[in-house]
């Protein structure tokens, strides 16, 4: 009896802990399911284009299962898309909080909330959240080449080659990006060393030897070594691979110590082989031999591109001012009336093959979404960078 006494608090005690984790597992149970059923919701609402409702479903999802890490990516998607940068962040640090997260995972947080952070204007943030995702290898091509696009708004040119070597590790491509970067790198080193400049430019050529940007560098670096004829040749060399880095070349050449007379000569050389293309050549050509004082030799040189592509509002809008300038006005009013109507607008002439915008100036680099050798230039406009009134003062 006394056995039987002592069993049946011990059996007493057992069912009470069977019942109670009964209990617990029907709650479990139903948590589960409660939130299974409002991150369905929430999916319904994305689907039918209802944000708010479907924000008020997924962190209910969230908060009902803490461990459900795609319910924090869908949220702050969301928020993104509503534009509340600030919660979105949030998402994601308390989403790096979270313990024993899958490194997979940790990643994938850490790449959103650097592009959240970069997106709200926090570049130092962003920063240091890209260095921690690099640190925690393998950081992925896109977040590698997020990163470079960051460092490349800042201009950290050195860091950039550095991500951008990791970068190629991975893919196996992206040497002309790479070659881009030591251009510019070498422009931004030549004022405390030109020796250091100089090996950078000689590596981007060698990277691509074709390549007009790391020309130009190699250019200017030699000047700044003392070289002025291994300048001069390296500007002919890029200009001859791209029509519009004339204007630039012609500035390096004439920093070499090059006469306007000389560098008309060079350029002339390269107009007939490159037919439409060589409108920016044949512009730079005419401004050397306004500067050389040769008015009639660049109105020749401007008649003639108007005749090679007469759409050209550039072309005809610069040998207007050039007549204008000698005062020869008879001979422009009615040839060119709207074109001079049109003297002081901002003509757009290059758009960007990746993100459609439009500029100025040709640059290799798209001010707008950052795409290198995507600009090129659109037919019947004008750069606005040739002023012949500019080049006599």
């Amino acid at each position: 009896m006394e056995g039987v006494g002592l069993l049946v608090p011990v059996l007493a005690a057992t069912a009470l802990v069977a019942v109670l984790g009964l209990l617990a597992a029907l709650s479990r149970k139903r948590s589960t399911e409660d939130a299974s059923r409002a991150y369905l919701a929430g999916v319904r609402y994305v689907l039918s284009d209802e944000p708010d409702a479907a924000i008020a479903e997924l962190s209910r999802a969230a908060q009902l299962n803490t461990g459900t890490t795609e319910t924090y990516f869908a949220l702050a998607a969301l928020m993104r898309r509503k534009g509340e940068l600030a919660w979105a962040i949030r998402l994601g640090q308390n989403m790096l909080l979270k313990p024993q997260l899958q490194p997979e995972v940790r990643r994938r947080a850490r790449l959103e909330l650097a592009l959240d952070y970069r997106r709200a204007g926090m570049q130092d943030r962003a920063r240091e959240t890209f260095e921690a995702l690099v640190a925690d290898p393998p950081a992925g091509p896109d977040a590698l080449a997020a990163f470079r696009r960051l460092l490349e708004e800042s201009r950290e040119w050195a860091r950039a080659v550095e991500i951008q070597e990791l970068l190629l590790e991975q893919v196996g491509s992206g040497d002309d990006v790479l070659a881009h970067l030591l251009a510019e790198q070498s422009l931004a080193a030549l004022a405390s060393d030109p020796g250091e400049g100089r090996a950078l430019a000689e590596r981007a050529t060698s990277l691509s030897p074709d390549g007009p940007h790391g020309l130009l560098a190699l250019g200017r670096a030699r000047l700044a070594c003392g070289d002025a004829e291994g300048a001069r040749e390296a500007a002919r060399q890029a200009v001859a691979r791209e029509p519009e880095t004339a204007a630039r070349g012609y500035a390096l050449a004439l920093d070499a110590a090059a006469p306007p007379e000389a560098c008309a000569r060079w350029l002339g050389e390269l107009e007939e082989p490159l037919g439409e293309r060589a409108l920016p050549v044949s512009l730079t050509r005419a401004e050397a031999l306004i500067q050389a004082g040769q008015l009639e030799d660049a109105a020749g040189v401007l008649q003639a591109a108007v005749s090679r592509t007469p759409r050209s509002v550039e072309a005809r809008r610069a040998l207007g001012e050039l007549l204008l300038a000698t005062g020869q006005l008879d001979s422009v009013r009615d040839q060119y009336r709207e074109v001079l109507r049109r003297l002081g607008d901002p003509l757009l002439a290059f758009r960007c093959g990746s993100c459609r915008a439009r500029f100025r100036t040709f640059d290799f680099r798209c001010p707008g979404c950052g795409a290198w050798d995507a600009l090129s230039r659109e037919r019947g406009t004008t750069t606005g960078e040739f002023d012949p009134l500019r080049s006599r003062a």
